[in-house]
């Protein structure tokens, strides 16, 4: 990917050096989305086994039977050789799925909302 990025510099500084600098400018925003996709995707996942997490941005969160369900993290986050992304293993989920479409749920926030000084039961608001 840092090759094609590069290319894609010079490629740009070469239409900005012939006159074309609205040209150059949109390659260049493009090389910046790609890099900062680059850096993202290269950042290793901080989740790890017993986590609660829901699916986000993803095709699988679109599906109605997955759609908002917290998910429990079956493993830690880890590569698999010569990946440069994170993967991780959901309870009730087969196979392992990418940790960048997985947001940390904070079920102890949940409950605080739901059940402030630690009261059992339905809330009756």
């Amino acid at each position: 990917m840092k090759h094609i990025i590069n290319e894609a510099k010079s490629g740009a500084a070469r239409l900005r050096w012939d006159g074309y600098a609205s040209e150059a400018g949109a390659i260049e925003s493009l090389i910046q989305d790609a890099e900062h996709a680059e850096r993202k995707h290269g950042e290793f996942s901080k989740l790890k086994k017993g986590d609660f997490v829901v699916m986000h941005t993803c095709m699988e969160a679109n599906v109605p039977k997955y759609h908002g369900r917290i998910w429990r993290c079956r493993s830690d986050a880890f590569r698999s050789k010569g990946h440069n992304y994170c993967s991780i293993f959901l309870e009730g989920f087969s196979g392992s799925f990418s940790a960048e479409f997985l947001q940390l749920v904070d079920l102890d926030a949940i409950r605080e909302v739901n059940y402030p000084n630690g009261q059992k039961g339905s809330k009756t608001d």
